[in-house]
């Protein structure tokens, strides 16, 4: 076995490409590929757009149409981080949205769990308008679901991407969503 002086070693870490953990990392890339086709950034960016689609089904079958004002404001300020980085990307912004569609998820369950309620309560009568009212709370009901589990994964792939920017905040290549 031959044993080199330090002298004559060189350093090998600087040929080593950077080390990948095994397993999920939390801390994600905007621009990392979520699927084959589609970065993080875009796949949030269509949930939220299915949601405001979701919400716009919710105010016409059951006249609940508080969540639609929401989640139309929450894809806005989302698109305007993913579109003008520029302008609107930083950690400040990032979590402010952060915010935004947290409070939006605990009000889509607040409004699923009191569409519930107000569904029991109604169910003295078996006339027309109790019939109707039953049908509308059961609409919110399914459609407050749909929006609360796809809030939850916004929410999910929000707070990796917050993760990764606060993770990398002493670099100020970084910025929170690529262009």
């Amino acid at each position: 076995m031959r044993y080199r002086n330090e002298s004559q070693m060189k350093d090998e870490t600087e040929e080593e490409p950077p080390r990948q953990s095994a397993g999920f990392e939390w801390a994600a890339e905007p621009d990392e590929m979520l699927f084959p086709c589609c970065a993080t950034k875009f796949v949030m960016l269509g949930i939220a757009a299915t949601l405001v689609v979701v919400a716009i089904l919710n105010w016409i079958l059951s006249t609940w149409w508080s969540s639609f004002v929401w989640l139309t404001f929450s894809t806005l300020f989302m698109g305007l981080i993913i579109f003008l980085p520029e302008y609107f990307s930083n950690i400040i912004n990032f979590a402010i949205n952060f915010c935004v569609w947290v409070a939006f998820t605990i009000f889509a369950l607040v409004t699923v769990i009191q569409a519930a309620m107000w569904k029991s309560s109604h169910y003295t009568r078996d006339n027309e308008f109790d019939r109707t009212w039953r049908t509308r709370c059961t609409c919110a009901i399914v459609l407050g679901t749909v929006e609360f589990f796809l809030a939850i994964c916004v929410c999910i792939l929000m707070f990796r991407m917050l993760y990764y920017y606060y993770q990398n905040r002493g670099d100020e290549n970084i910025i929170a969503v690529a262009a």
